[in-house]
């Protein structure tokens, strides 16, 4: 019976992945001008992002070797940036081609408080700079309602410093005191734990 479970769920998530794939090709052989009146997103042939200190990342959105359709960019406004997530500054959804088709039911975009691709551990670490923050939005197409990760926030937040102390607080009072909590202490026993300061730095 369980053979038969795995084989049939198997054999549905192959029929979703020749679906996916189908509606994949049929949307990039629709225009550009099509799928910009559908979303109201307008790609840009002078894209350009940057995620502080390093080279802007540059794209031509209406190139044809450019892929478009494979990074749902109908759907996440201003997210041609690199495929590194922490270097988008507003990326929303998955970038790489195995997440194709654009989803085109839902336009995203994310703001920050401070560009995350910035590595600035000191400042942090002494509590003279707050840790960045986001909030990402999701409208929907049709009706226009939109849902957000959480409430709008200020600029002016917490120090790096006082957001380290209640997360590690919420921790201790909270996961590590879980069965959860619990058995990742265990499994991880044998591996060394990081630098104190390692939370500082972007990567």
């Amino acid at each position: 019976e369980g053979e038969a479970q795995s084989a049939e769920r198997l054999a549905a998530l192959r029929r979703a992945g020749a679906a996916l794939a189908k509606r994949a090709e049929v949307q990039k052989s629709r225009s550009h001008s099509e799928l910009e009146s559908l979303t109201g997103i307008v790609l840009r042939r002078d894209y350009v992002a940057s995620s502080g200190g390093g080279v802007p990342w540059r794209a031509d959105e209406t190139s044809n070797g450019y892929m478009a359709h494979e990074r749902a960019r109908y759907s996440c406004h201003n997210c041609s940036g690199d495929v590194v997530p922490e270097k988008d500054l507003i990326g929303c959804w998955p970038l790489w081609p195995q997440f194709a088709p654009d989803e085109l039911r839902f336009r995203c975009h994310r703001i920050w408080t401070d560009d995350p691709g910035l590595d600035r551990p000191k400042p942090l670490r002494e509590g003279r700079t707050q840790i960045p923050f986001w909030r990402t939005c999701w409208v929907d197409f049709s009706s226009g309602r939109q849902h957000c990760s959480g409430a709008p926030f200020s600029q002016t937040g917490l120090p790096a410093t006082r957001w380290r102390e209640i997360w590690d607080a919420e921790m201790r009072r909270d996961f590590w005191t879980s069965d959860e909590g619990t058995e990742l202490q265990r499994v991880s026993s044998f591996v060394k734990p990081n630098p104190t300061d390692f939370f500082w730095h972007v990567y």
